[in-house]
C-alpha cells in the first residue's frame, strides 16, 4: 500500500500480515500540537499563521539561548530604574532642604518627579550614606593634618628643651670644676705648711670636661 506504514503486531501471532495495523500518516497526530505545549516533546514549533499558531513569542526570541532570554529581564529592569537628570536635580534640591523627609513629603516628591515612594525613600537613604562617607573622609584628613602638626611641634619643642638642658649641664659642670680646683689649691697650701700632710697627701686629679 503506497503511503502506508506497517506497524509491528502486538498479538504475538506468527503471521505479521494478520496482526499488522496500517495508518495513513504516522505524524498526523502532531499537526494540531499547540506551540505553547510543544516543549513537552522536546521541540519548539514556531508559530505559523497558516496553522493558527500562537502570538509569535518564539519568533521574537529566535537566535537567543535560554540564558539570554532569562538575562534580558533584569537588564531591562535595571535600565528602567535609572533616574533622569531632571529627577536627580529635583531630588538633590529636596535633599538640601530636608535630608530626612517624612512619608507625606516622599509621596509629594514621587508625584512631582514621576517616581514611586520606595524609589524616593531608597534614593534619600543612599544619598545620606554617601554624604556620611564624604564627611568622614574630610574629618579624617583634618585629624591627620592636626596630628602631623602636633608631631612636628613636639619634636621642635623637644629639641629646644634638650639644648637648654645641655647648656645648664655645662654650666653646672663648670661650677663644679671651679669648686674642685679651689679644693685642690687649699689642700696644696695645707700640705706645704705641714710636712706630714705633704708626705702623705697628694692632690686629687681634675676631671676632664670631655
Amino acid at each position: 500500500m503506497s503511503g502506508e506504514f506497517p506497524m509491528i503486531p502486538t498479538t504475538g501471532s506468527s503471521s505479521a500480515a494478520k496482526g499488522a495495523i496500517y495508518v495513513s500518516d504516522p505524524f498526523a497526530h502532531l499537526q494540531n500540537v499547540n506551540p505553547s505545549t510543544s516543549m513537552a516533546f522536546g521541540h519548539v514549533y514556531p508559530s505559523n499563521p497558516e496553522m493558527g499558531g500562537g502570538s509569535g513569542g518564539y519568533e521574537q526570541n529566535a537566535g537567543l539561548s535560554s540564558n539570554d532570554v532569562q538575562q534580558t529581564g533584569p537588564i531591562e529592569r535595571r535600565r528602567s530604574s535609572r533616574h533622569s537628570p531632571q529627577q536627580i536635580q529635583g531630588l538633590e534640591a529636596a535633599f538640601k532642604e530636608c535630608p530626612y523627609p517624612n512619608h507625606e513629603q516622599r509621596q509629594k516628591l514621587s508625584g512631582d518627579l514621576g517616581l514611586t515612594t520606595p524609589q524616593v525613600k531608597h534614593w534619600f537613604q543612599n544619598k545620606r550614606n554617601q554624604e556620611k562617607v564624604i564627611q568622614e573622609r574630610i574629618e579624617n584628613a583634618a585629624l591627620k593634618a592636626m596630628l602631623d602638626e602636633l608631631k612636628r611641634g613636639n619634636v621642635t619643642q623637644l629639641i629646644k628643651e634638650l639644648k637648654s638642658e645641655i647648656i645648664n649641664l655645662k654650666a653646672e659642670h663648670a661650677e663644679s670644676k671651679k669648686e674642685y680646683d679651689g679644693l685642690n689649691a687649699t689642700i696644696a697650701i695645707l700640705a706645704g705648711n705641714s710636712q706630714t700632710m705633704g708626705s702623705g697627701a697628694s692632690p686629687i686629679p681634675s676631671p676632664s670636661l670631655d
